[in-house]
């Protein structure tokens, strides 16, 4: 339903519109707004430091929307608060965090990949993996847009800090 999730990864062509658009000004919805940002500026920009910088006016964080109203902050429980259409993917955010950790590799196992003439990743990295992980994060975009839309807008007076930009938003071509 709506617009298809977008992925980009490194070796792609940069996504020149979302850059362009975050250079003008414009509003990104994230749920964990400050995590997101983060990541943004100071992993992604280390890597590609022509890329413009998130700024705090220019977020708009449906966890920070659901606490104001007292709804809970974590995505999945809020989901189902929400009724939304899609979910949290347990099996994908278990993968996500096995992903996230080295592989546990021992002795005997580099011994014998040595001896057979094979290497073993550090990282669970095989390619079913990575697809498998890129699935479960366009369902959290398709979940964070699902919120996005049932929870009001955040008012001056609820911190705000980007009462006088416009509210308007990247969207996929």
């Amino acid at each position: 339903p709506g617009q298809p999730v977008r992925r980009w990864k490194h070796g792609d062509p940069e996504p020149i519109d979302l850059l362009n658009y975050i250079l003008s000004g414009g509003i990104i919805v994230m749920h964990n707004a400050m995590f997101d940002r983060v990541v943004w500026n100071r992993v992604l920009r280390k890597l590609f430091p022509h890329w413009p910088e998130i700024k705090i006016p220019q977020t708009d964080c449906t966890m920070a929307r659901a606490c104001v109203l007292a709804l809970p902050p974590d995505l999945d429980t809020l989901g189902q608060v929400l009724r939304l259409d899609v979910r949290k993917d347990k099996e994908g955010a278990a993968l996500m965090r096995k992903m996230a950790k080295p592989r546990k590799i021992t002795i005997s196992q580099l011994k014998k990949a040595e001896k057979e003439g094979r290497t073993i990743s550090e990282w669970h990295d095989e390619p079913e993996n990575i697809e498998r992980l890129g699935s479960y994060c366009d369902d959290d975009v398709r979940s964070e847009v699902g919120a996005d839309k049932k929870l009001p807008a955040l008012s001056a007076s609820a911190g705000s800090a980007r009462s006088n930009v416009a509210r308007t938003r990247w969207r996929a071509p």
